[in-house]
């Protein structure tokens, strides 16, 4: 396998429209990387490039320590699974996980080989005599897979691969896949709009938008840290709540206070960097779901405020309560708790809200920055 490296990658259209810019990425020999956002981010365009099917306008990509800007496709040994399947529906599963085999001169015995070494891996064997028509759609993109795998190639790229499959089994086919990376030692680059695929199954993840890279992180680190609000609004399901509001100390409390709206916080003062912001002190402050908590267990870690129960969704283990903060008849940012709950509250019954101070994420208003350097979060 092989290490692939993207240094200043950028593709621009005649119009002067940038899919991609400055793209400067290292993915490591045996690595499982997620690019995922959006749809029009860029990440589909920057896994075209790697392929050799979009045309770089300016940067190099490397491959094996090899420069591959003018390498044909078929000789960057990679091998590249598409959404829509693309298999010949004449020709039976066999003879389509051969078919790049025998284009490339394979004597039979080996592609005989490596087609049974294949299905035999992805639980096709039974099926190998049938053509795509008589498959499931997961079967036949066990079938895509497997034509990449016969290859043997350096690198995997799988663009969307699960976006036609239902929901159950596409969970079957994201534990599949990763089972596979971890069988084959492969290095693999895997496209999705899908943030729930990128936190299961990569081992790092690069998030873009507008054809920049946000961040790349480890899964979790990702998720406990993101560098602004589009990264902290885009992973994690539901989405973390974000709330305008003003930063200020009083009689010696830090206090947040909800622009526009009822909400007010005392914060540790583990927090008194950001009292310090600019004059105006509004800020962004981002709390996830799971943080906002409707019963009183007993944490110390809670600061509680009031909030309007517009829908409750039960989802057998937990209940997503959307909330809006109140306090009379005064209405304020529109939330989402995700709690476990024995009793579900009622619809517009005011409920007493828990947010875990040590769980806050604080956000330039202006630029989305995270402004964690200036939070020093306790122990």
């Amino acid at each position: 396998m092989a290490e692939v490296i993207l240094k200043e990658i950028c593709k621009q259209y005649d119009n002067g429209i940038f899919a991609a810019k400055d793209i400067s990425l290292t993915i490591r020999d045996k690595e499982f990387m997620v690019l995922v956002g959006p749809s029009g981010c860029g990440k589909s365009t920057t896994l075209r490039m790697i392929a050799g099917l979009e045309p770089i306008t300016s940067g190099n990509l490397y491959i094996d320590g090899e420069r591959m800007n003018e390498v044909q496709p078929k000789d960057r040994d990679i091998a590249m699974v598409f959404q829509n399947y693309a298999l010949y529906p004449h020709m039976t599963v066999y003879e389509n996980m051969a078919f790049g085999l025998q284009l490339r001169k394979f004597s039979k015995e080996e592609i005989r080989h490596r087609v049974y070494e294949a299905a035999e891996i992805l639980g096709l064997t039974e099926y190998l005599e049938r053509k795509p028509k008589a498959l499931s759609g997961g079967q036949r993109q066990r079938v895509a897979v497997g034509r990449a795998i016969v290859r043997k190639p350096k690198v995997f790229l799988f663009d969307e691969p699960l976006s036609n499959l239902d929901a159950k089994m596409r969970v079957q086919m994201r534990t599949e896949i990763s089972r596979l990376h971890k069988k084959l030692e492969a290095t693999m680059i895997y496209v999705t709009h899908d943030q729930v695929e990128a936190m299961t199954m990569g081992d790092r993840i690069t998030v873009m938008k507008d054809g920049l890279i946000q961040q790349t992180e480890a899964p979790l680190e990702l998720y406990h840290h993101p560098v602004n609000r589009f990264v902290a609004g885009f992973i994690g399901s539901p989405a973390m709540n974000f709330i305008e509001g003003i930063i200020s100390r009083s009689e010696g409390k830090i206090l947040f206070s909800e622009a526009n709206g009822p909400l007010q916080l005392e914060l540790p003062e583990s927090y008194s960097g950001l009292a310090e912001l600019s004059d105006d002190g509004v800020i962004l402050a981002g709390i996830r779901p799971e943080d906002i908590h409707m019963t009183r267990n007993g944490n110390e870690c809670l600061v509680w405020g009031k909030a309007l129960v517009e829908v409750c969704e039960p989802m057998g283990n937990e209940v997503f309560a959307h909330l809006t903060t109140a306090t009379g008849n005064l209405k304020g940012h529109s939330l989402i708790s995700r709690s476990y709950l024995e009793t579900i509250p009622r619809h517009g019954t005011v409920a007493d809200i828990g947010f875990d101070c040590r769980k806050f994420h604080f956000f330039d208003q202006k630029t989305g920055v995270s402004l964690a350097n200036l939070v020093m979060q306790e122990s």
